[in-house]
């Protein structure tokens, strides 16, 4: 009787395992909008990569933007860019120092 109750307990585990594992496949199925990307360029090697962060006078890239314009803002919530989307826009860290936000 002790292995059967440790079978059933075990079964409804791998049970809830398998439900739990299929819930974060059906959220990522229905979310796969792809976001823009920012890239920066190397400008010695000419090698191009994501980034999250960047330093002033950087080289940025992005792209797969949606809507009419990108804001850009420096570390005073000042916009300092503000171009038209295109499929690539380009543009040059700047402002004050502190968090950007695009």
């Amino acid at each position: 009787m002790i292995s059967r109750k440790l079978f059933r307990v075990s079964a409804f585990t791998a049970f809830q395992l398998l439900i739990v594992s299929m819930i974060p496949c059906m959220v990522v199925a229905q979310n796969n909008k792809p976001l823009p990307l920012l890239i920066i360029t190397d400008p010695k090697t000419n090698l191009s990569r994501t980034v999250g962060e960047a330093h002033p006078l950087d080289h940025i890239s992005i792209v797969g933007a949606k809507g009419l314009s990108i804001q850009i803002k420096d570390g005073n919530d000042k916009l300092y860019v503000n171009p038209a989307v295109k499929p690539v826009v380009h543009f040059i860290v700047g402002g004050a120092i502190g968090k950007h936000t695009v």
